[in-house]
């Protein structure tokens, strides 16, 4: 793939302005990091067997048309035109496991109306922290149910985006443990707890612990009391 944009197209010395690839599986990760593209490229309908890699590119335009993707990593992305990931015109609307935009511009239009995001391993499906996006951010029906918002919520946010992009979204760029764990981000926790809700390991205080010597404390302040089992 990257031969195919980045050598063979330039030197057929031909004045491209769009290439479509149509009903095509693609096997083997789609690496177009760092490259230039003077044209729009579309793929309709196509199955990406590993990742598509547009980091630090710059590009005219992007359309994914229906197909399906393991993930699109598109960090610092700048794009000239607008991103599409759609279904109009689609056999099915396109199906992706992860969404990466974080760093990247859009001076036209993002695109997202009909896309399904949802990671099977039940991690964060989309990350676009310091996204820029000079257009509209278009959603639909579809990305609130991936995301398990309303539909007005999930407007509302997307509102908000335009006005202040590091507080639109819940979290305000702090994650929670539910988050965390999910994300398979190393962390320590303060009770044991967590762990039983699936964090990684906890460093502190024993409170069953603190409790039972408590109890002995306080026990010993009264001597005049019926004989008493020290507590274990």
């Amino acid at each position: 793939m990257r031969w195919f944009f980045s050598e063979a197209i330039p030197s057929a010395k031909i004045p491209i302005t769009r290439v479509e690839i149509g009903s095509a599986s693609i096997v083997g990760e789609s690496d177009l990091e760092g490259l230039n593209i003077a044209f729009l490229f579309c793929f309709k309908n196509c199955d990406f067997k590993e990742k598509i890699n547009l980091s630090d590119a710059t590009i005219i335009g992007f359309d994914m048309v229906g197909g399906t993707a393991t993930e699109i990593l598109a960090d610092r992305l700048f794009v000239k035109g607008a991103m599409r990931l759609h279904a109009f015109g689609a056999k099915a609307p396109p199906r992706l496991c992860k969404l990466r935009l974080c760093g990247a511009e859009i001076r036209g239009n993002l695109d997202l109306r009909g896309c399904g995001l949802a990671d099977a391993k039940r991690s964060l499906p989309l990350f676009a922290d310091g996204l820029a996006v000079h257009g509209h951010v278009l959603l639909s029906g579809q990305a609130s149910q991936d995301l398990g918002v309303h539909p007005s919520q999930l407007r509302d946010w997307v509102k908000k985006f335009a006005d202040d992009p590091q507080h639109a979204f819940p979290g305000h760029g702090q994650m929670n443990p539910a988050m965390v764990a999910s994300m398979r981000v190393p962390a320590i926790y303060p009770f044991r707890e967590y762990v039983q809700s699936g964090g990684l390991v906890s460093y502190g205080a024993n409170l069953p612990d603190m409790y039972r010597r408590a109890a002995n404390y306080v026990d010993s302040l009264h001597p005049s009391s019926p004989p008493r089992a020290t507590l274990l």
